[in-house]
């Protein structure tokens, strides 16, 4: 599970990014954010970005991070400080802290750096989980 602000960016490249690049059919990512407007379409530019690298992503939409989504994820990994998260993903048994840029009101080169180091931090997560 991926969990950022307001899903409109990094956690819903993430969870692309996982699910395009994983070798194995069982592991699923999903994404969700802790402020969202559910339902509401992602940030264009993510969708611009993300088009460069032929990924549609047009299609998502933002999704709420609740504690059933976050209990039935073997491992959480959070775009925000664990102060800013609440309880139920704090405490979650197995959390990690990503420390990408939120990309929100920044021009497209910010947003082609934050997918780029999306896109890099999955690769190695893939890799080390071995899925």
């Amino acid at each position: 599970l991926f969990v950022c602000n307001c899903n409109v960016a990094r956690s819903q490249e993430a969870e692309l990014f996982f699910n395009v690049l994983k070798h194995d059919s069982n592991s699923v990512a999903m994404s969700g954010g802790i402020n969202v407007k559910i339902g509401k379409p992602i940030d264009p530019l993510v969708v611009e970005v993300m088009n460069e690298l032929s990924h549609d992503i047009s299609g998502a939409v933002r999704k709420f991070t609740d504690e059933a989504m976050a209990g039935s994820a073997d491992l959480v990994i959070s775009f925000k400080p664990a102060d800013e998260l609440p309880e139920f993903l704090k405490n979650h048994a197995n959390i990690r802290y990503w420390n990408v840029a939120d990309p929100q009101a920044q021009p497209i080169e910010f947003h082609r750096e934050v997918r780029n180091e999306v896109k890099n931090k999955v690769t190695k997560l893939i890799a080390e989980l071995e899925v």
